[in-house]
């Protein structure tokens, strides 16, 4: 693609002045080969009766014709203001379809080309709000070994949104705010759909369908179990309730793509994205960069206008080295990501598109270190014959366990409740029964915001919270306490070094400032922090990286959604309802202030 540096424009008429190619030869084909009435109500849609070429010499002027061609042209009016009237009381008309949507979204050009409004989220999972503005540290010495000896960087892990902010050039939030649990999945979907995992259905990496044959079943030909790393148990739609942005996005007349992001590939209403690219090990940064550009570089009418993009890799290295960035795989690590970020910028700036494309970035959770001096092995705890009656375990950190029968389960929480006022003096974990989890875990204090259509009332919301309570969650939990992990002898026997795996872990209680995400975005739909408007940094330098500038006050990820909602102009009639804040982004968007 050319990336002519113009200067950037808004078209103010419909009649572009620069058209794509596919644009216009698409404006020819259809005048030619279109019924009369059908060409002309759909020129008239688009504003491009210009690129018809119906004209022959018998069109030639003179009074008589000139007379007709005004009878022909009243006669075509009145047809099309008829069949206006007519498709446009029915659904799935030519006016609902994603051509006519997608007028709401003004006509944009990057001087070569035209464009609609564009939105980049990326997620990059397990990044912690301190490896972009260190307070004491790029790696905060609590999340640590050895922590007492500790002298922890204190230079950003990825300068370049750190750079960026610092310059003014994009927010950055002292934190965002996971839903609980902190794992991947839970929050993937959460920041998708803007509900809770109690309204959306994906309350853990892995869970089971409760065996209770009197219980209403929400869907009894979904798998006996939800494992994240098996597609086959998890991307049935049926497990996901909600709508993600993406489907809200393309069901508005927009389109999405989506890459790696988790979820699955066809909702429950049966949508899948525009443009997919399921999860695939051994994928580079680079190799997902090069995706999304393949993307942007797509013509206008094929091109997304969300893309949403998963980055693991720093997740998976402080998975298995723990969150060090003193440790050379670590660090080399953050190194590709931040490469990845600038070589983003770099190509938006390529195609000159800043003007045109927000880019936000966010976290699932963040990410702390796990030690063999705080394990619990849960068979020791049980004793053999009891630890032999579990028939399965939910989640991770966090267990959920399933008994063989009443009488055994009512044992394992008895002999619970006495180990956990002793274990680590009293500090290492907790034994919740679900309900009294729910509130734990602040499932309980969101309701659906009243701004959107399809809100469901009170009972249909209650109704389908009880299936998910009662379908998808165990009856009792251990709850360890941050960086605290249940384990057992056999599972310490297959590690080979004696050490406990995985040295990095996360799905702790987000009060813990480690289990915290990230908030950042640029783009030309921000209002950026003046005068004292956000939140000030505990303390700033004279240093580039220092960020001086201000930092927006923390937010919960159920408010992305609506983010990019705003962003594209989603109108009102075609959201869905999430558990977000009313008008939460009116102070930081533009065009909402």
């Amino acid at each position: 693609m050319a990336a002519i540096r113009q200067g950037r424009k808004q078209i103010s008429s419909p009649q572009a002045s620069t058209l794509d190619e596919d644009d216009a030869s698409s404006i020819t084909a259809n005048c030619k080969t279109r019924s009369t009435v059908e060409a002309a109500i759909r020129a008239d849609a688009d504003g491009k009766h210009e690129g018809c070429e119906e004209e022959t010499n018998h069109q030639l002027h003179s009074p008589h014709r000139e007379w007709r061609g005004l009878l022909t042209l009243s006669a075509l009016a009145l047809a099309a203001a008829l069949l206006i009237v007519s498709l446009g009381a029915r659904p799935g008309s030519i006016y609902e379809s994603k051509r006519w949507l997608n007028r709401s979204q003004p006509v944009l050009s990057n001087g070569t080309h035209s464009w609609h409004r564009t939105v980049l989220l990326l997620s990059l999972d397990g990044v912690r709000p301190d490896y972009i503005a260190p307070s004491s540290g790029g790696i905060s010495s609590s999340a640590l070994p050895d922590r007492e000896e500790v002298s922890p960087t204190t230079r950003s892990l990825l300068p370049t949104l750190s750079r960026m902010h610092a310059s003014g050039k994009a927010l950055l939030a002292e934190y965002m705010l996971p839903v609980m649990p902190s794992l991947t999945f839970p929050n993937h979907w959460s920041i998708l759909t803007g509900l809770t995992p109690l309204s959306h259905g994906i309350v853990a990496n892995d869970f089971h369908l409760i065996e209770d044959e009197s219980a209403p079943r929400n869907a009894p030909y979904l798998p006996r179990q939800f494992y994240y790393t098996r597609p086959e148990q998890s991307w049935d739609g049926a497990w996901w309730y909600g709508s993600p942005i993406w489907e809200v996005v393309q069901n508005a007349g927009r389109r999405a793509a989506v890459l790696m992001w988790p979820g699955p590939p066809v909702t429950r209403d049966g949508v899948s994205p525009d443009l997919f690219q399921k999860y695939e090990k051994g994928w580079s940064p680079q190799r997902r960069l090069d995706k999304m550009v393949e993307w942007l570089y797509l013509p206008t009418k094929e091109r997304p206008e969300l893309v949403c993009a998963y980055v693991p890799d720093i997740d998976a290295v402080t998975h298995r080295k723990g969150p060090d960035a003193r440790i050379d795989a670590v660090a080399d690590a953050f190194k590709r990501v931040d490469e990845f970020l600038t070589s983003l910028l770099r190509s938006i700036d390529r195609i000159n598109a800043t003007d045109l494309i927000d880019v936000v970035i966010v976290s699932d959770h963040g990410m702390t270190t796990t030690s063999n001096e705080r394990l619990v092995y849960l068979d020791e705890v049980l004793g053999e014959d009891l630890y032999d009656q579990i028939t399965y375990q939910d989640g991770w950190p966090h267990v959920g366990l399933h008994f063989s029968d009443v009488s055994a389960e009512t044992e394992a929480i008895a002999i619970l409740e006495l180990a956990q006022t002793r274990i680590g003096n009293g500090s290492a974990f907790e034994v919740v029964d679900r309900e009294n989890l729910l509130r734990k875990w602040g499932w309980l204090a969101f309701g659906p915001s009243m701004s959107a259509r399809g809100v469901p009332t009170a009972d249909e919301l209650t109704s389908r919270r009880r299936l998910i309570l009662e379908d998808r969650m165990a009856k009792f939990w251990i709850v360890p306490a941050n960086g605290w992990a249940i384990t057992s002898r056999k599972e310490m026997s297959g590690f080979s070094d004696g050490v406990y795996e995985p040295r990095g872990n996360h799905g702790y209680s987000t009060n813990a400032s480690d289990m915290r995400a990230i908030f950042f975005a640029t783009g030309p739909s921000f209002r950026l922090p003046v005068g004292g408007q956000h939140r000030k940094t505990a303390e700033c330098s004279a240093r580039p990286d220092s960020h001086e500038r201000s930092l927006m006050p923390p937010l919960r990820n159920l408010e992305v959604h609506n983010l990019i909602a705003d962003i594209l102009r989603v109108p009102p009639n075609r959201r869905k309802y999430t558990e977000g804040t009313p008008d939460f982004w009116r102070p930081y968007l533009r065009a909402l202030s």
